[in-house]
């Protein structure tokens, strides 16, 4: 462990320290060409456009100008004469849901006329279409051609003028200049997401979510110089939302299936092995570590006999972050129970009296007693073959790609590589307190190491009733509520996943930018949710 370049830190009292440090150089603002074409395409107030160099302000303005006019008389005005103008005579619609929509620009125009039929009608809702900021992309395909690139939202309007949000989807226009008209070919609306009825009655706001996502997000990604995010929203106990966002490598697209070093995330997820296991009867949090396993660098120190793994779980074992702290040989720092210490070493020792204890590897145990359970397939302590293709390349803070770093042997501590997928559902499982007793869900939300002297020196509004670390999480607790949150930094990684018990709701994301931190503040404050814990997190920041 010793060769690793390690920056993981306990969640984000020094996670927003670090990424006061990554910004203490003014971040480039869009570059000149890119507010150009803002300025000069006359784009509504806040919205950012993504164009190639060779796209000119001119262009990305008659592109604007088309698709404003062509969504205007499909929705706004419902007018498939206006509609039939707009498409070429070999225009092709194609749905990720419908299908071939239609396969010619009559088709098409005899669609919308049909559509606004039943809308007079009244046998179908008014409905409207809204570019969402900071999404569209023009690009120019030789001297009369252009691609578009975007996301849109879909509201339905009642008889009283009101209206809702219902879903949401990608699209992506081919455009061609007819003898200066610009007329769309082909058009793929794909992805679309919105709110079933089930979701409804629970007031669910997975549409809010993914739109929300889908504003915040690409921008934030150009300004901080992070390659790419993948993002899991959990509401009510369940995973509404999955996105991805970026690049996981220089000119390759992130997924949902990227696979990202998770850091120090996966402490949580060896935390749960071993309340598994305590559940189980197989071990017990207070039972000295010494009777299976001892460190060779401690074997003299009698404070190795106080080690139990509570004490490990909740950092008080008094031992460094990583031995390399106390010249290359584990030592004690503080007597075992004393104090809250964060300590990958910790959770090291921990592993080892587990393999010790059951006579059985690390890795293999955690498999069998929480990746398998959970159908976790897309997780794993160390580099398998399916990696290949799917690894977000981490990056420094001014993007420069570094080289990805993966475990020689599974670590509790460290570099498990995951989705946010995947750690939404294992989440998900400690909500419901799957495979864990009542009580031991109850110990690990309760706070065992406080630190509330350092988060809040002096009472305020914005200060939880109590703060520190439970078993294996951080655990925030405002009057009877509680957010239970981790956080991970590797060189040019960041991770982040936070629950409330609760509320069942909750947040994963992933980055492979040592900027990352600096998109904590903004998502959370865009999608509006959990709002006494976002204060919390906005205290420790710069």
């Amino acid at each position: 462990m010793s060769k690793r370049s390690t920056v993981s830190v306990p969640g984000l009292l020094l996670a927003f320290a670090f990424a006061q440090a990554s910004s203490a150089a003014p971040m480039p603002q869009a570059t000149t060409r890119e507010a150009a074409i803002v300025r000069d395409a006359a784009l509504p107030t806040g919205a950012r456009v993504h164009a190639e160099a060779s796209a000119t302000p001119a262009l990305v303005e008659a592109i604007t100008r088309a698709d404003a006019a062509l969504f205007g008389a499909v929705f706004d005005q419902c007018d498939a004469t206006k509609v039939r103008a707009l498409v070429t005579d070999d225009f092709e619609f194609h749905h990720d849901r419908g299908g071939l929509v239609a396969a010619s620009g009559e088709r098409f125009a005899e669609v919308i006329r049909q559509q606004c039929e039943r809308r007079r009608r009244g046998d179908e809702p008014a409905s409207r279409r809204e570019l969402v900021p900071g999404t569209l992309a023009v690009y120019p395909v030789g001297d009369s051609g252009a691609i578009e690139t975007g996301v849109h939202r879909f509201y339905e309007r009642d008889a009283k003028g009101g209206e809702k949000l219902v879903g949401a989807a990608r699209f992506l226009h081919v455009w061609r200049n007819d003898h200066g008209t610009w007329r769309v070919a082909r058009v793929a609306s794909y992805d679309h997401y919105g709110v079933d009825a089930s979701a409804k009655a629970n007031g669910d706001g997975a549409v809010d979510a993914r739109a929300a996502l889908d504003a915040v997000i690409p921008p934030l990604l150009a300004d901080k110089h992070v390659p790419s995010a993948s993002i899991a929203v959990i509401e009510h106990g369940r995973v509404t939302v999955v996105a991805a966002y970026g690049e996981q490598a220089p000119g390759v697209p992130a997924t949902t299936k990227t696979l990202y070093n998770i850091a120090s995330l996966s402490k949580p997820l060896s935390a749960e092995l071993a309340l598994r296991l305590v559940a189980a009867g197989r071990i017990t949090l207070d039972e000295p570590m010494a009777n299976a396993w001892t460190d060779p660098d401690i074997a003299g120190d009698p404070r190795r006999l106080q080690l139990t793994p509570r004490l490990a779980l909740s950092h008080r074992t008094g031992l460094p972050n990583w031995r390399r702290e106390t010249g290359g040989k584990l030592a004690f720092l503080r007597a075992p129970g004393v104090a809250f210490g964060y300590s990958g070493e910790g959770y090291e020792y921990l592993a080892r009296f587990i393999e010790k204890r059951l006579d059985t590897p690390f890795e293999r145990l955690a498999e069998r007693t929480v990746l398998e359970p959970l159908g976790l397939h897309d997780t794993a302590y160390t580099r398998r073959p399916w990696f290949d293709g799917r690894i977000a390349r981490p990056a420094d803070a001014n993007g420069k790609p570094l080289e990805p770093m993966f475990a020689e042997h599974a670590l509790a501590s460290d570099l498990v590589y995951s989705t946010p997928s995947d750690y939404a559902t294992f989440i998900v499982a400690a909500l419901r307190g799957d495979r864990v007793t009542p009580e031991l869900a109850t110990e690990r939300a309760r706070v065992q190491a406080s630190r509330m002297h350092d988060l809040c020196p002096q009472p305020a509004d914005d200060c939880p009733s109590d703060a520190g670390f439970g078993l294996g999480w951080e655990v925030y607790r405002y009057g009877n509520g509680r957010v239970l949150m981790h956080t991970g930094m590797d060189d040019g990684v960041f991770t982040l996943a936070y629950f409330s018990p609760d509320r069942g709701s909750g947040l994963v994301l992933f980055t492979n930018g040592a900027n990352g931190p600096q998109l904590v503040l903004p998502l959370l404050d865009r999608l509006g949710r959990d709002r006494d814990f976002v204060a919390t997190l906005r205290r420790q920041a710069p």
